[in-house]
């Protein structure tokens, strides 16, 4: 199984959510929003939760999107 691109961290009622993949600078590929997607859900529905942060590994929070997979989508026509 491979390492979760979002690891969650609880704080009292405050979680942390990470982004993971520092070598790819946090980009926001479709593994890495779906992820992303999900934790919050569960926060969302977790009534001990009353704070989110948003925090990332690494020397970049986040590149953006993922150009090669937007790109792939675009050349496809989807």
């Amino acid at each position: 199984m491979s390492k979760p691109l979002v690891h969650c961290e609880r704080i009292d009622r405050v979680a942390v959510l990470t982004l993971c993949d520092p070598a790819k600078r946090n980009v926001l590929s479709r593994n890495m929003l779906s992820e992303l997607r999900d934790r919050v859900t569960e926060l969302a529905h977790d009534p001990r939760t009353r704070c989110v942060i948003l925090a990332a590994q690494g020397p970049a929070f986040s590149a953006g999107h993922d150009l090669r997979e937007v790109l792939g989508r675009l050349a496809r026509g989807a």
